[in-house]
């Protein structure tokens, strides 16, 4: 939430589709965070805890926040979760929440 008008004073300055390298506007987000006081270096070396309540939290991807929860501690172990369109359900909780199933693309295409 501490972002967002940095994220709008960078917008106001043109910065557009900036997860693409070759259209990222490194002056329009050096410029709105001098405006709106922020600190870049500080923000993305920030550590947060599990039980951190992130700017995104309110919006429900069907991902229980207990699996997000379990993934960032495999992560620091270095392991990885199979795809469960290949291997067994990772029990994520998104199929039973948004009512889906996985098929693969071959199944899809027949």
């Amino acid at each position: 939430r501490e972002c967002g008008l940095w994220v709008e004073a960078a917008w106001k300055r043109g910065a557009r589709f900036d997860a693409w390298t070759e259209l990222f506007n490194k002056n329009a987000w050096d410029e709105a965070a001098m405006q709106v006081g922020i600190d870049p270096i500080r923000i993305a070396r920030a550590t947060y805890s599990s039980d951190t309540v992130m700017p995104w939290s309110h919006i429900s991807t069907g991902v229980s926040t207990d699996f997000l929860k379990k993934e960032r501690e495999r992560a620091y172990a270095e392991i990885t979760t199979p795809d469960c369109t290949f291997d067994a359900c990772s029990a994520c909780g998104a199929c039973a929440s948004l009512r889906a199933s996985n098929m693969l693309a071959g199944e899809r295409n027949g």
